[in-house]
């Protein structure tokens, strides 16, 4: 029952509390210079992105300058033009305002402000990013991706077609201040595939071979609220107290991707996500299905769990395993296949060559060419 556990970000939860814990961490604001890191449009075309510069500098920010990013995935060129604008200008303050593609880009851009090597570098050698980079406050807009707790940014390069994570206790951010109210003007379609992040996070933490007793328990928590919820959702995307516990749910699996990580889906949702630029969440829809009906050959009991908290279902075969899982992504819209997605079957040997990571913490990581069998399974 031994375990480790550690959270160095300060979190403040609920649903219209950002005013508030922006008052109550003055001291972090007063006198900084803040560079204010979003993505997409829609924060600033609704107000948001002016109101939360008008809350930092009310709280003793002396300038806030923005910087936007252009979609799910972020680019290490973006990162890096980011980290010039703070260099150029003397920030001293990141605060990052979005889903995850905002925040791993704020991580990102602090990392190449501090950095003496280029961020391809740190992607492409796995060089961890330095131990100190200026102090981020996050802001999650979306309730799925948990990078406001994790210590890791995942970035794209377009160029050597490739995306992965660079990694190291710094990128926590210092701050989280999760606000369920951001999430109310979320899309059905984002909401799907953000709350399928949530829930392939706390699926992945829960069989991970580096699972603990107390992780365990955050992540049969987590499927819990994430079955009851997202179909509520799904039927009705007023449901306020749904937002919250979505929002509660995804804060949880942030607290697991920092002491225990993920398992196969996310490291080679990586690839796809790198050869056809879609979702990171329609990446992971697709192998889910196969995946989990490998995992039950590997730890039937765990997968027997996660669909007693998730469904209220039992399965007793991998077959019955992996069209449980087939139905409920159909139920949310996200059941697709990686042809679908744009994936043909003459990458498959080079996306695994992508792959990067200890695979072995996966139940079924042990099997020679699981890599490529769930792939050509899910295409």
């Amino acid at each position: 029952m031994n375990f480790t556990w550690e959270v160095p970000t300060r979190i403040h939860f609920g649903t219209h509390i950002c005013e508030g814990a922006l008052a109550a961490e003055r001291n972090c604001l007063k006198g900084c210079k803040a560079l204010l890191v979003y993505t997409g449009h829609t924060l600033r075309e609704n107000d948001t992105l002016a109101k939360l510069q008008g809350l930092l500098q009310e709280n003793g920010c002396t300038e806030v300058l923005t910087y936007g990013g252009h979609g799910a995935n972020p680019e290490i060129s973006e990162a890096e033009a980011a980290g010039k604008q703070i260099l150029k200008h003397g920030v001293n303050l990141i605060v990052a305002l979005g889903g995850g593609s905002a925040i791993d880009l704020a991580k990102g851009a602090a990392v190449a402000a501090a950095s003496n090597i280029s961020l391809r570098d740190h992607l492409v050698k796995g060089i961890p990013a330095p131990s100190a980079i200026l102090p981020l406050i996050a802001l999650p807009t979306t309730a799925g991706t948990g990078s406001e707790l994790s210590k890791g940014a995942i970035l794209s390069d377009r160029e050597l077609k490739i995306k992965g994570g660079i990694r190291g206790k710094s990128l926590a951010p210092k701050i989280a201040i999760v606000d369920a109210s951001f999430t109310w003007s979320m899309p059905e379609k984002l909401t799907m595939e953000t709350g399928f992040d949530a829930l392939a996070h706390a699926i992945e933490s829960y069989l991970s071979r580096k699972a603990n007793l107390h992780s365990e328990q955050l992540s049969l928590q987590a499927i819990r609220l994430i079955g009851e919820n997202l179909p509520k959702l799904k039927r009705d995307l007023s449901d306020r107290e749904a937002r919250e516990k979505m929002s509660y749910a995804s804060m949880l699996m942030g607290m697991n991707l920092y002491n225990v990580g993920n398992c196969l889906p996310h490291r080679m949702q990586y690839p796809i996500g790198a050869a056809t630029g879609t979702s990171h969440a329609m990446g992971l829809a697709a192998l889910y299905p196969v995946w989990i009906k490998e995992e039950y050959r590997a730890c039937p009991d765990k997968v027997m769990n996660v669909f007693r908290y998730l469904l209220n279902r039992t399965p007793h075969s991998a077959q019955e395993a992996e069209e449980l899982m087939a139905n409920f992504l159909m139920e949310l819209g996200l059941c697709v296949s990686l042809e679908e997605l744009g994936v043909k079957e003459g990458e498959i040997a080079a996306m695994v060559e992508k792959i990067s990571g200890d695979i072995s913490v996966d139940p079924a990581g042990g099997e020679d060419g699981i890599c490529s069998k769930l792939y050509i399974a899910a295409m």
